[in-house]
């Protein structure tokens, strides 16, 4: 079953919550079902289909040529036997599961994003095709293997520990990424121009930062430079320099490791906020037991502004994201781009982390219905607390030598005009949501990243495009609605909802946190679960 081959690929707010009541109306426009079906369709009368140009796939994926290439590289792969027939039934996911599980895809639960993707396009191979030395686009260097330059002098290690090593002749080191204790990481020349090294787990530990440059291709040259060249063999970054003796019949003896900063880059995270479609009965019976009048007509008011629950691919693609983005349909967005940060050998920052793309938060909005249109109120920003809640710029701190904090936050409540219209229907005015991510990044270690956010409305994580996190809103509505205190307040002032939850990642997944909401939601949150710096 080890047939193997290699296909080579050619900001959080708390946006709108609006109480006056309004006509409850379908929204219009093209369901992600239909845009998926359409994909299908286009995918079906093309001969052959680019995996990276379809949706995410799972159970139930409409029929056609992108789970139809799903199921030939499967068989390719793990030498099964599907039948390419489009379908994504039990069998494929079965299949899907296997190869994550082999490939340490976490979590290993049968959904085709882009992690799985990457990983079907570079099964661990270099194709008879490629140019020796050379890595192309979707290939990866696995652990314990290498590649050579073209006259085999010169040897680029994946080693086993974690640490990508250049060795000149006579097996002597002369540069490294300094990334050992990550035990089976790959060296992967991704798709986007990136080259990173990744953990398992797909969790990334070092970068050349060079995303951006589809089709780049790294080369390990004969003259012992490790060179990543962009189309037109542009030089793009040059990895490895060659040492000026590289060419003496001497030995070349090791460089010492200060002489390579390692470079770390942690995932890009965004964090959407929406409100999801309720029962009325629920949310009624709530404000009751709240003690807030007006609760069938404040509900059928929030009801009726619900958002379409977001695909799980919106964040897959840029294409996919900004289409997102501008459809208006969330309460708010928090987008923490990847941050690089170069280490020395003695385990120190060398400055504070950098983004690789513009971090940015959104209020959101609140979709009004008026039977033949649907307009969009932009959400109300807020400015207690000295305005720390809305700064689209994260704060970034050095807490030791070797490690940086990053934090971003932003909250939000319903326009304006919406929410001076609420104390008329319950008496009281709407608390603010709000979203806090804290991100710890330290020298030789996996990024530690926490998002926590208030219980409503509900919430997706995305960490690198793939969907992380998805957890449905508080049923407890007129408790949320009290909790924004009686009467009006001034535009931008008011109360946090404080009830909140949180989920961990990188160092953090998979540990079961209880946050400390009060302190989460004040200007200086605690970073108790984070591991000592």
């Amino acid at each position: 079953m080890q047939k193997r081959k290699f296909r080579i690929v050619s900001v959080a707010t708390a946006g709108s919550l609006a109480l006056a009541v309004v006509a409850i109306t379908a929204n219009s426009g093209t369901s992600p079902t239909a845009k998926h079906v359409a994909l299908a369709a286009q995918a079906e009368s093309s001969p052959s289909v680019n995996l990276d140009n379809c949706p995410v796939l799972y159970t139930g994926y409409p029929r056609g040529g992108c789970v139809a290439q799903l199921q030939t590289e499967l068989n390719t792969i793990l030498g099964l036997n599907l039948s390419a027939d489009g379908i994504f039934g039990p069998t494929t996911k079965k299949a899907v599961e296997e190869f994550q599980q082999e490939h340490n895809i976490v979590p290993a639960d049968g959904i085709v994003g882009p992690q799985t993707k990457a990983a079907l396009g570079n099964p661990g191979s270099i194709s008879a095709g490629t140019p020796t030395g050379q890595l192309n686009p979707g290939q990866q260097i696995t652990s314990g293997t290498q590649i050579a330059s073209p006259d085999g002098r010169f040897v680029l290690q994946m080693q086993s520990d974690g640490n990508l090593v250049l060795r000149a002749p006579g097996n002597l080191p002369v540069g490294d990424t300094h990334t050992a204790g990550h035990d089976g990481t790959i060296a992967v020349m991704q798709t986007d121009g990136n080259f990173v090294l990744r953990a398992p787990g797909n969790i990334p530990v070092w970068a050349s930062g060079t995303d951006g440059h589809p089709g780049t291709v790294l080369q390990v040259q004969d003259d012992g430079d490790v060179v990543l060249y962009a189309p037109g063999h542009q030089v793009l970054h040059v990895i490895f320099p060659a040492r000026p003796n590289s060419e003496a019949s001497a030995p070349v003896p090791a460089a010492p490791s200060a002489t390579v900063p390692a470079l770390t880059s942690s995932p890009d995270y965004k964090v959407v906020r929406y409100i999801h479609s309720f029962s009325i009965t629920h949310c009624t019976l709530s404000f009751v037991t709240s003690g807030v009048p007006g609760g069938l007509g404040a509900c059928l008011a929030i009801d009726a502004t619900a958002n379409p629950t977001p695909a799980a691919d919106i964040a897959s693609t840029t294409v996919n994201w900004t289409n997102f983005q501008n459809s208006d349909e969330y309460r708010s967005i928090v987008h923490l781009p990847s941050y690089q940060m170069t280490c020395t050998s003695t385990g120190e920052l060398t400055g504070l982390p950098t983004p690789t793309n513009a971090p940015g938060i959104s209020a959101g909005f609140t979709p009004v219905h008026t039977g033949v249109h649907t307009f969009h109120v932009a959400g109300e920003k807020y400015q207690d607390q000295g305005g720390i809640w809305y700064n689209v710029n994260p704060q970034i701190s050095m807490v030791t030598p070797s490690t940086a904090r990053i934090t971003y936050r932003v909250a939000a409540r319903a326009g304006t005009a919406e929410n001076d219209g609420n104390p008329a229907v319950s008496g009281y005015s709407l608390p603010f949501i709000w979203t806090l991510v804290q991100e710890q990044l330290s020298c030789g270690k996996v990024p530690a990243t926490l998002v926590t956010y208030s219980q409503m409305p509900s919430v997706m994580v995305f960490q690198d495009g793939a969907r992380v996190l998805a957890d449905i809103q508080t049923t407890n509505l007129g408790g949320f609605v009290k909790a924004g205190g009686f009467g009006n307040v001034q535009q931008g002032h008011g109360k946090l909802y404080v009830p909140c939850r949180a989920f961990g990642m990188g160092q953090l997944a998979g540990i079961a946190i209880t946050p400390d909401c009060a302190s989460a939601a004040s200007p200086e949150p605690s970073w108790a679960p984070f591991p000592a710096p």
